[in-house]
């Protein structure tokens, strides 16, 4: 609690109810959210992914530093195309909180045991016994867990995400779905070679 001293009055205003008046202030647009919380999981949550990229993609010329910025679009635009097709109104929330949660898992058991999660790695996941689950937890774990996985679920489940009027958000969509396959299509364009070179590498990487 403090004072606020004006010429003609002394008010008592709580801190709790002034940041929650202007918590509920702050607000989001679906389409936006969608947008930033794609620039978040590629940037934090695929860093085992950057370093390898790093490491491919030797010294620092104009070629590599433009594949690199390349892959992020195309990350990006896959990412936000996808939850624009799958987020709607009632289920945004729900379905972004369980890709925090799940991608706090992933990048780090992929950052503290190099593991790469496909197809062969989900298949063999039920031939894991118990004793093999139980070595796996560990403190640095629910650190991590709270960090990337709970702490940013509860943000989003308190941001005000606001929707449009059906009609409207549908051809907001639309635009949206088409500047992210055209950012989708030019960046393989332009760098495919870049692009099967270095997702053949991974594949062999992930396989080895």
């Amino acid at each position: 609690v403090f004072i606020i001293i004006n010429n003609r009055s002394i008010a008592m205003i709580s801190w709790d109810n002034m940041s929650n008046t202007q918590f509920k202030n702050l607000q989001i647009s679906n389409l936006t959210f969608n947008f930033i919380t794609s620039i978040v999981l590629v940037l934090i949550y695929n860093q085992p992914l950057w370093q390898l990229l790093g490491q491919l993609q030797k010294g620092t010329s104009w070629n590599a530093v433009l594949f690199i910025a390349s892959f992020f679009l195309f990350l990006v635009a896959v990412i936000n195309f996808v939850l624009n097709i799958v987020s709607v109104k009632y289920l945004n929330k729900p379905i972004i909180v369980a890709i925090l949660l799940s991608s706090s898992l992933a990048v780090y058991f992929m950052n503290a045991y190099g593991l790469f999660f496909d197809n062969s790695l989900v298949q063999h996941s039920p031939q894991i016994n118990p004793s093999q689950v139980t070595n796996i937890f560990s403190y640095s774990l629910l650190v991590n867990f709270a960090i990337l996985g709970a702490l940013p679920s509860v943000l989003v489940m308190c941001t005000n995400i606001t929707h449009s009027p059906f009609l409207k958000e549908c051809k907001m969509r639309f635009v949206i779905a088409g500047i992210s396959l055209l950012a989708i299509v030019l960046n393989l364009t332009v760098f495919y070679k870049d692009y099967a070179s270095t997702l053949y590498t991974i594949e062999k990487l992930a396989l080895s």
